[in-house]
């Protein structure tokens, strides 16, 4: 008779520890499904909005808007100076006395254009 009871009390445990695992998996079946469904949309979404940045980002939009609202134009040719035109950059040491620095490449012209 105790060895009835008690095998039905196990019965009965192991049959309730089953069923909250079964419940345990199926929310979490559930909560994982959710998070694919938001995954789905999230990526669908930065596909629309790389489309949309693609579609305002376009450079004649971008040309037509700033002609029109800044009133902006290309740089002419005239507004280009030549690297000599550059001055040359001045450079302080830690003993605070000054340095000019030279461009080799300008100063490379330089000698080619003497000769």
């Amino acid at each position: 008779m105790r060895l009835i009871l008690l095998s039905a009390l196990i019965l009965v445990g192991l049959g309730t520890t089953l069923y909250q695992v079964k419940t345990g998996i199926d929310e979490r079946q559930d909560r994982l499904q959710q998070l694919e469904l938001r995954i789905a949309n999230t990526k669908r979404d930065i596909a629309v909005l790389e489309v949309e940045w693609a579609y305002l980002s376009r450079p004649e939009r971008v040309m037509t808007l700033s002609g029109d609202l800044l009133q902006m134009t290309p740089i002419g040719q005239d507004r280009i100076l030549p690297l000599d035109a550059i001055p040359m950059r001045i450079e302080f040491d830690q003993a605070g006395l000054k340095k000019i620095v030279f461009n080799p490449a300008i100063q490379f012209q330089k000698k080619d254009q003497a000769e």
